[in-house]
């Protein structure tokens, strides 16, 4: 643990030796803390998710309560090197590794990030968030095709086609592939195009509607689109160096991604933002996709719940500096109160979770006792009784170790997500190196605005 404290690594390397202790090390703590990451918050009172904690960690947040988890939070900033409070070693090594993760999160612009906020032709269609994310990966996608030759470029989940639009308006050498498996998003990419938004790039891109099987049938299928394209419009993306990008392909998607540029010849670099980690299968198959690299897959257990894969779609940074921000002005915390309101909805109704029970948000105005009677009464249960209001306004008294430790607790889960989403972008990297590509991580975006903001850029070297 001492050796993890002053030794983690501090960013994605480039070297094998380097990810593979990534690997390791992400693994290790996830083994350790793999009942923590599969619990549900919902249940924190009703089965003493308290006990999940290291016994170190627990008795520390009980004696020091909300100072500690506010020295916690601010631990887990980049300026802190280490917390006010004396915290147990072994949390200590747990905060390190995971700045060391978050640290690979940080963006660093080439441009002033307010510039990119500008007036565009496609602003009705798309949210300035969107605009911001397609111009930023324009300079990377800019120099993959200038160091590799590169003219032809591939759309694989094209949606309604707002990346390819906005590639192709900005780089007038290109020629553009769509494909997307539904066929009313394509239609919908060609509305568009018809309206004008296209100007004089409707001649350079092309789309069909297909839906590739995410395996080896998968590679052989998109080799017949290429040709089938090429037949019909005269192109030559079959026999032409290609750029796959993927912006942000749900889970087998992206993986299906790599093991196509890693298998098609013509397939010359990728670009890769991927999210959903959730709809990722676990098989160590070529349907699967996780584990990718051989090393992890000798290695095993993998150790990617349902759970731990969704909290590696959280926004850590955004939560991170929320709960500080309320906790920092005295603001009342009331995230807390849905595991409350468990209690109360399990007692009337133990299958509820099977049930898809979902919670209304509490209103600024609105005291626990209101938000609990609220969502009873929403699926046709009893208000609390008498006593039953007793102890819901206990549970939810400031001074409540218990409150405290949620906080604590759901901290630690959001983190460990962290360390999923580490594992899986270095499985993915260490992948593509296994196959002899030279291949790197780099923060794409800013992660309070767009958490998924790992890029893997690949390119083959040029016979």
């Amino acid at each position: 643990r001492i050796q993890i404290l002053f030794e983690s690594p501090q960013k994605m390397d480039t070297n094998f030796q380097s990810t593979t202790k990534l690997m390791i090390e992400d693994r290790a703590i996830l083994y350790e803390q793999r009942l923590m990451s599969d619990f549900f918050m919902l249940n924190y009172y009703t089965d003493d998710g308290f006990n999940l904690l290291p016994d170190a960690w627990l008795q520390h947040a009980k004696l020091f309560q909300k100072s500690f988890v506010i020295e916690l939070l601010k631990s887990f900033q980049d300026k802190l090197q280490f917390p006010n409070q004396i915290f147990p070693l072994s949390l200590l090594c747990f905060i390190q590794v995971i700045k060391s993760r978050l640290k690979c999160r940080i963006f660093q612009p080439s441009k002033p990030i307010e510039s990119l906020y500008q007036r565009n032709s496609q602003k009705k269609f798309l949210k300035p968030k969107k605009i911001t994310e397609l111009k930023l990966i324009l300079d990377d996608i800019a120099t993959i095709l200038e160091n590799n030759r590169i003219s032809h470029i591939i759309d694989i989940g094209s949606g309604m086609g707002h990346t390819s639009r906005f590639i192709a308006s900005s780089f007038s050498f290109t020629k553009i592939l769509r494909i997307e498996a539904q066929t009313q998003l394509i239609e919908k990419a060609q509305k568009i195009d018809s309206e004008g938004f296209l100007m004089d790039c409707k001649n350079r891109i092309f789309s069909t509607a297909c839906r590739l099987e995410l395996n080896d049938t998968g590679i052989q299928q998109f080799e017949g689109i290429l040709k089938d394209i090429d037949q019909k419009y005269g192109t030559n993306f079959a026999s032409s160096r290609l750029l796959l990008i993927g912006l942000h392909p749900c889970g087998n998607l992206g993986s299906f991604l790599l093991k196509l540029f890693s298998n098609n010849h013509n397939c010359s670099g990728i670009l890769l933002i991927s999210c959903c980690y959730l709809f990722i299968d676990e098989e160590d198959s070529s349907q699967g996709g996780f584990p990718m690299s051989k090393f992890l897959q000798r290695t095993g257990p993998h150790m990617l719940s349902l759970q731990l894969k969704e909290q590696a779609c959280h926004n850590a940074e955004v939560y991170l500096d929320r709960l500080l921000r309320q906790l920092n002005s005295g603001e009342e915390l009331s995230q807390h109160w849905r595991s409350i309101a468990d209690i109360f909805v399990s007692k009337r109704d133990p299958k509820y979770l099977e049930k898809c029970f979902r919670f209304k948000k509490r209103t600024n105005s609105e005291d626990i006792v209101s938000f609990i009677n609220k969502n009873l009464c929403r699926h046709g249960l009893e208000p609390l009784s008498r006593d039953e209001v007793s102890l819901a306004l206990e549970m939810s008294k400031s001074d409540d170790w218990e409150k405290w430790v949620y906080y604590f607790v759901y901290t630690v889960k959001l983190f460990l997500g962290v360390l999923g989403e580490s594992l899986i972008i270095n499985d993915r990297l260490l992948y593509l190196r296994e196959q002899g590509f030279s291949a790197f991580c780099k923060a794409i975006f800013p992660p309070k605005e767009s958490p998924r903001n790992l890029a893997i850029i690949s390119t083959k070297t040029i016979d």
